[in-house]
């Protein structure tokens, strides 16, 4: 009964689709699917960093690309001695990671905002997270957080 009753759904749902007549959910008394692209995007949660063994940066975050979400890594620097900058783009991923290749030598700290984005919608994004760096007791830069 319950695949019966199945098949019977799937048939509507394709003759209102072939002939655009949503009216026919409601003769039959079903909801209308919903739209997928309606669907928010998922926004980046516990966003974490490690130094990797080439002097890179790498971040992962909670999230979930399922859904057409990608993300865009926004960062801005702090030279040593220096003014930070104003955040900027770096890098875009459709995955929950990033690699930061990009980061000058010398620089004191490097802050990162992950913004989640799917269509034309973009989320205001996570709090900022601060990553320092300082030459460790064996002479090799060292990444803390801040």
């Amino acid at each position: 009964m319950r695949d019966l009753g199945a098949d019977l759904i799937k048939k509507i749902r394709v003759a209102a689709q072939q002939t655009s007549n949503p009216e026919l959910f409601a003769i039959a008394q079903i909801p209308e699917p919903k739209d997928p692209s309606a669907i928010p995007p998922v926004e980046a949660s516990n966003v974490r960093f490690d130094l990797l063994n080439d002097g890179t940066l790498e971040l992962e975050w909670d999230g979930s690309v399922a859904t057409g979400t990608t993300y865009i890594v926004r960062r801005a620097l702090t030279p040593a001695g220096g003014q930070e900058t104003a955040f900027q783009d770096v890098g875009f991923a459709d995955e929950k990671r990033f690699v930061d290749t990009t980061i000058p030598a010398g620089t004191q700290r490097a802050s990162y905002v992950v913004k989640a984005k799917k269509g034309e919608t973009i989320t205001p994004g996570t709090a900022p997270i601060t990553v320092r760096f300082a030459i460790g007791g064996n002479g090799q830069t060292v990444a803390q957080a801040a």
